[in-house]
């Protein structure tokens, strides 16, 4: 546990000194959430039940870090060890070769957890959100989206060789993520066909399930959600074991 603690802080102050992974991990997403509450407002909409746009888009927003952090950051790190031969050389320490890989994933989900906060003090304070529904349930939703997108972010590093083909597939994974799960433009917003295609993406799933509950919804309503997710964090995960490569 010591040695673990000891690698988790370390990792924590290399990746702070990291401005980039600092700006668009925790700062970013609060900025997008100012621009797109000062394009909108949040004023209520009698169409969507009297809620306003920042109300109905805040769990879409905590998505959206949830990739930042998930899809990008974490993976590119790990393939950014891989190719400067730190994964090897910490393979040959005694602490635990797992230890590396766990630090990185709590301290990524630490960041994603920042995020989110600094995203509901900004929806908070500026435009005045206030959650309808539970924010236990709005957790394990959290949760969940969490785990199943981190797992595609390992998935990602462990079968790209190298730092530039990390971020080839990191990049043609993100953006369909963003811009198409409903993270950026509201899923209702896109028409019946378009709507079909984009349920293929594991962050929809989650989106759907952060905002239904965002807003006074049961997880019970969302059972295909929660399988998609918890579907596609166990194939990624058990992949991402398989195929995972030190060197």
């Amino acid at each position: 546990m010591n040695a673990y603690l000891t690698i988790f802080w370390t990792e924590m102050k290399l990746i702070f000194r990291n401005f980039i992974v600092v700006f668009f991990s925790i700062i970013f997403p609060a900025c997008m959430v100012l621009l797109f509450g000062y394009m909108y407002g949040n004023d209520p909409i009698p169409e969507w039940g009297g809620y306003g746009m920042v109300d109905i888009s805040f769990g879409a927003y905590i998505g959206m870090s949830i990739c930042v952090t998930g899809l990008m950051s974490l993976p590119l790190t790990l393939a950014q060890y891989r190719q400067k031969k730190v994964l090897k050389q910490f393979k040959a320490t005694p602490a635990s070769s797992g230890s590396l890989l766990a630090s990185q994933v709590v301290m990524h989900f630490i960041f994603t957890v920042i995020s989110a906060i600094m995203l509901y003090l900004v929806a908070r304070i500026v435009f005045g959100y206030t959650m309808a529904g539970s924010f236990w349930l709005f957790a394990v939703a959290f949760l969940l989206t969490c785990v199943c997108i981190f797992a595609i972010g390992m998935l990602i590093a462990s079968v790209a060789p190298n730092e530039r083909t990390a971020t080839v597939i990191c990049y043609l994974v993100y953006f369909p993520m963003l811009f198409l799960s409903g993270a950026t433009m509201p899923y209702e917003m896109f028409p019946a066909g378009m709507q079909r295609f984009v349920n293929i993406l594991p962050l929809t799933h989650g989106i759907k399930m952060m905002k239904g509950v965002s807003l006074g919804g049961q997880l019970s309503s969302y059972g295909t959600e929660m399988a998609v997710l918890l579907g596609v964090a166990l194939v990624c995960g058990v992949l991402s074991a398989v195929f995972f490569k030190w060197e």
